[in-house]
């Protein structure tokens, strides 16, 4: 009876942690238009998953997502603005080649662009996480992202249909987008990465070991 009382009031607790990282996260959107807040937002979520995954899970979300909001606002932005401005050329010629009759022109074209756009996808899932633990350039962020995600495709893989799964969720629920839909992404994301961070540290360490 004890275990099963603990067990409740610790998913209680997960679900009241989860509810507040949303709603800091939806209150930095709209306090900076989205425009200006979204990515630092994003990259702030992400240092609070971060910690509660090491085991701090009593911090203060407000404190430890503003004082990364802070810390990271220009490089997430740049990062941000530089992936959306690729995705938006990107769906801006996909829909202009949609529209080309000419298949042997078309049909390469929509697969190259494709790919970029699924290229731009995967990066997404490790370069902010990167981010919060890198001082690199903006340039080695992308690189590192993108070959990580390469490197262990099938974690990539399992991260994108977690992701699919949630927004299912989401959308059989809509009530769930205000108060656990973005935090739940964004600990799903980090557990994630967390996990490929492991298997990197310890390729290192077995390189480092044998090398000596």
């Amino acid at each position: 009876m004890n275990s099963a009382i603990t067990t409740i009031f610790e998913a209680f607790e997960w679900f009241m942690r989860l509810v507040r990282l949303n709603l800091v996260f939806l209150l930095a959107c709209v306090s900076g238009l989205v425009l200006f807040s979204f990515f630092p937002a994003i990259t702030a979520s992400f240092a609070v998953a971060d910690k509660w995954i090491k085991g701090n899970t009593d911090l203060s979300v407000w404190k430890e997502f503003w004082k990364n909001f802070k810390e990271s606002y220009i490089r997430s932005q740049v990062v941000g603005f530089l992936m959306g401005i690729a995705i938006l050329i990107i769906v801006v010629d996909l829909n202009f080649f949609s529209q080309i009759d000419v298949l042997l022109m078309k049909v390469p074209v929509m697969i190259l662009l494709g790919l970029l756009l699924i290229v731009i996808t995967i990066t997404g899932l490790y370069i902010f996480p990167i981010l919060l633990k890198s001082e690199v350039k903006v340039k080695e962020l992308f690189i590192t992202a993108f070959f990580t995600s390469l490197s262990y495709i099938h974690w990539t893989v399992i991260n994108l249909t977690g992701i699919a799964g949630l927004l299912y969720v989401s959308y059989r629920f809509p009530g769930t987008l205000f108060f656990l839909t973005g935090s739940c992404i964004i600990l799903w994301i980090a557990c994630m990465n967390q996990i490929v961070r492991n298997k990197i540290n310890r390729r290192y360490e077995k390189l480092k070991s044998v090398a000596e």
